[in-house]
């Protein structure tokens, strides 16, 4: 009978931490990460600068990712190519990339997200014209 008791109250203490475990790091009080540049509706020409700026309040370092929505009718975005790596882990950031060449397109975001991928945020749209 003790060997069941123990049981049930081993079982009952991982149940009730299990909803936490799935929860995001901005949901668990972490911080969370807001991309404020580039503007929405921009346009830039492949292999062109761009400003990129950021809130970051995770203390966790972060990636900077070229992103597009694929296939007809768009859907979520979709890492095209990585802008920068592990460019620090402080609360305001402002970096300057190149863009790579890709196809022209209005659906292109630029992706703020730490290292280990759990809490990101992606820019407006902007455009990315031939280069």
């Amino acid at each position: 009978m003790r060997k069941a008791t123990s049981l049930i109250a081993v079982t009952g203490a991982l149940l009730t931490l299990t909803p936490a475990a799935y929860a995001t790091p901005a949901e668990r009080g972490e911080g969370d990460i807001t991309v404020t540049a580039p503007a929405a509706h921009t346009s830039r020409r492949c292999n062109d600068s761009l400003v990129v700026r950021w809130r970051n309040t995770t203390g966790r370092d972060v990636d900077i990712w070229l992103a597009g929505k694929g296939g007809e009718g768009g859907g979520a975005h979709e890492h095209l190519a990585q802008l920068a790596s592990h460019v620090g882990a402080r609360a305001d950031g402002e970096l300057m990339v190149l863009l790579p060449r890709v196809v022209k397109g209005s659906e292109y975001a630029v992706e703020v997200a730490s290292v280990d991928g759990e809490v990101h945020a992606d820019s407006h749209d902007f455009e990315i014209t031939g280069g």
